[in-house]
Parts: structure tokens; C-alpha cells; sequence
């Protein structure tokens, strides 16, 4: 059975339900992606210091450009990314393509270091929250 223009099922009884049903479950999927963004940057944002700290140059314009994209919607689902540059970009492409450059402080690929040191730490840190918050949401029972 198609549903109306009105968005519902045609009146049937049996289908009286669905509705209901796919309404809930559709506001759960926008509460999710809205959680789902927090716990993204709250995992994502403390590794922004790190990253900072590694930074090669002793002036702020490289480490103040360190910063997180806002959480974005692709086909493959959410993403997060970390972003340096801005006026050091030219100064850091050098240092970054070059691991044989002498870092006075900091080091190379400061950002991917921290990546992959944090990686394991991170997916557990994001998998259990997205566990808590699973357990938070269930379907309530359609009114009567």
C-alpha cells in the first residue's frame, strides 16, 4: 500500500502503526547525527594540542592555523578533519615534504604522528560513546 499525499498510509489499520514507527525512527537518526558530531569533535579537538605541541617552528602562525573542520556528511558517512596552514602554509609544505629538514623543535608530519599514535585510543574513545549512546534511545510504544 502507497502512502497518501498526506504522508500516511491510507487509513489501514494494520499500517496505523508504521507510521508512528518510521517517524520515530527517522528523530532518532537526526538525535544521532547531532551526537554523533559532539562525540566527533570532542575526541577530535584534544588532539589539536598535540598537534600544536609537535609543530616545528617556535612562532604561532603555524601552530595558531592548527585547528578541526567542522564534522561534515559524506556518502561514506561522517567526517572529521584536522587542518594547519594558513599564512605558514608555503614555510610548512618544505618542512612536511622534507623529513630530512632539521627541526630545531617539534618534529615532520607532527599532525600524522599524532593520528596514528592516537588512532587505536580514539576508535575505542568514539566506540564508547556511540555504545551509551545506542543504549540511551529506544522506540517508545506507539500512544493509544
Amino acid at each position: 500500500m502507497a502512502a497518501s499525499k498526506s504522508g500516511g498510509f491510507g487509513g489501514s489499520k494494520e499500517l496505523d502503526g508504521l507510521e508512528f514507527t518510521v517517524e520515530q525512527i527517522l528523530a532518532i537518526g537526526d538525535k544521532i547525527d547531532h551526537e554523533l558530531t559532539r562525540i566527533l569533535n570532542e575526541v577530535g579537538l584534544p588532539r589539536v594540542g598535540k598537534m600544536q605541541n609537535r609543530s616545528p617552528v617556535d612562532d604561532s602562525h603555524l601552530k595558531d592555523s592548527i585547528g578541526l573542520f567542522p564534522v561534515k556528511r559524506t556518502n561514506e558517512g561522517l567526517e572529521i578533519a584536522w587542518v594547519a596552514g594558513g599564512p605558514a602554509s608555503d614555510y610548512a609544505l618544505v618542512q612536511h615534504e622534507d623529513l630530512n629538514f632539521n627541526h630545531t623543535t617539534g618534529q615532520s608530519r607532527f599532525m600524522s604522528s599524532v593520528l596514528y599514535e592516537d588512532g587505536p585510543a580514539m576508535r575505542a574513545e568514539i566506540a564508547k560513546e556511540i555504545d551509551a549512546l545506542i543504549k540511551t534511545y529506544s522506540i517508545p510504544a506507539k500512544p493509544v
